[in-house]
């Protein structure tokens, strides 16, 4: 650019600037790459929690009073590969701050990400 002049490394390849070395710029690329790492959103945990269910599995979240105060259920769908969508998702009623034990599913999706921003949007929270 400008004036410079592009100078050959042994290897063919060009460089630009005079006296940097591809291995050099190479080491530099690959430290910004590293800085710039950044750590998993909760959706993205979520999602993989929801991934990792097997057939029948269900995750639970409890959602505030403002959504009712029950619970959102993700289920791994049991008749996913004949019938339905992989995933559902359900709302269950608390009854003394335990699963009521019925699940009224409301949609179902192949798209794990959907499901976790529906109960993030909701601030749901895990229910063990």
């Amino acid at each position: 650019m400008f004036g410079k002049k592009k100078k050959k490394i042994s290897s063919g390849v060009e460089v630009a600037g005079g006296g940097a070395s591809a291995e050099a710029m190479t080491s530099v690329d690959n430290k910004k790459k590293a800085a710039k790492v950044k750590p998993p959103s909760p959706g993205d945990i979520m999602t993989g929690e929801i991934e990792r269910l097997s057939a029948g599995q269900v995750l639970r979240y409890q959602l505030p009073e403002v959504y009712g105060g029950d619970f959102a259920v993700i289920q791994a769908n049991p008749d996913y590969p004949q019938k339905g969508k992989r995933y559902r998702l359900g709302s269950e009623r608390m009854v003394d701050g335990k699963p009521a034990g019925k699940i009224n599913f409301i949609w179902d999706t192949d798209k794990p990400m959907d499901l976790a921003k529906w109960i993030l949007e909701r601030n749901g929270m895990p229910f063990n």
